[in-house]
């Protein structure tokens, strides 16, 4: 239900649980992906589900083909989840080795100035330190009461 007050639409919601809708079966989900795999635009593979008396709408013929949601509907079954389209960049030993470099001094640069120095993104940069080279990251606060109690002791 829609209220109209000087040019601003407020939706008031009646219900006040969300339905989701039902579940595809295997049977269609095989359909789909066959006639994608012929080719077929997602509006003709739509026409054809309709007439073999499959309702389905276009957005959910691309979200099949598109293996959206899939990893989700894996974990609900149990099954364990599918490869997923884009693996990790792999790091190169050389980036390794600077990272490595670049983190075993006394006072490391930070994740975005070793990212940036190498051309890589953060993330890359996190992953290497944590996963590559097992260190943990440390705390500019640890690193300032360190260098203070250095001083005063």
């Amino acid at each position: 239900m829609l209220f109209r007050s000087s040019s601003l639409f407020v939706a008031v919601i009646l219900r006040k649980s969300v339905i989701m809708p039902k579940k595809l079966s295997l049977e269609v989900d095989v359909l789909v992906r066959q006639f994608s795999r012929e080719n077929l635009s997602f509006e003709l593979i739509r026409k054809k589900l309709i007439d073999i008396g499959h309702k389905i709408s276009k957005k959910t013929v691309a979200n099949i083909v598109n293996c959206i949601g899939e990893r989700q509907n894996h974990n609900m079954v149990g099954l364990p989840p599918p490869k997923k389209p884009h693996p990790r960049q792999k790091a190169t030993k050389a980036m390794i080795r600077k990272i490595d470099m670049l983190t075993d001094k006394e006072n490391p640069p930070s994740i975005r100035s070793i990212a940036n120095r190498l051309h890589i993104s953060h993330t890359t940069v996190l992953n290497v330190i944590h996963q590559d080279l097992n260190k943990k990251k440390r705390s500019i606060r640890y690193m300032y009461l360190k260098s203070l109690t250095s001083l005063i002791g």
